[in-house]
């Protein structure tokens, strides 16, 4: 049940206003990807149709000379038997990073940025 608790607690703290929304990438009816910032903070959102894809994200659009840390939350692998199922990572990024994301049938990811002081 920890996964729910740390899925359910990041979900509930996204806003419902934004001070800025960049559509970063997408295909129409097949997958969309869009940032979206508050404050100091960014969420970067993907949803995906019904195939299975990979999506590289360049996050140039964030401040430069500033890191952030990112909370990671992707579809499993399995989540095709069973959609409760995610993986959740924590990492750095700026500016000048790429990351590849791959989106499971159906499914998506969250990205949530915040800067680090």
């Amino acid at each position: 049940l920890e996964f729910r608790r740390v899925l359910f607690r990041s979900l509930s703290a996204v806003p419902v206003t934004w001070d800025k929304t960049i559509a970063l990438d997408g295909k129409l009816g097949k997958y969309a990807v869009m940032a979206k910032k508050t404050g100091d903070k960014w969420y970067v959102g993907g949803i995906n149709n019904w195939d299975k894809r990979d999506i590289t994200i360049d996050f140039s659009f964030l401040q430069q000379e500033v890191n952030y840390k990112a909370e990671i939350f992707t579809d499993s692998p399995e989540c095709a038997a069973d959609a409760t199922l995610y993986e959740h990572q924590l990492t750095d990024v700026n500016a000048a990073c790429q990351t590849t994301f791959t989106m499971q049938s159906g499914g998506g990811f969250v990205v949530v940025l915040t800067p680090v002081e």
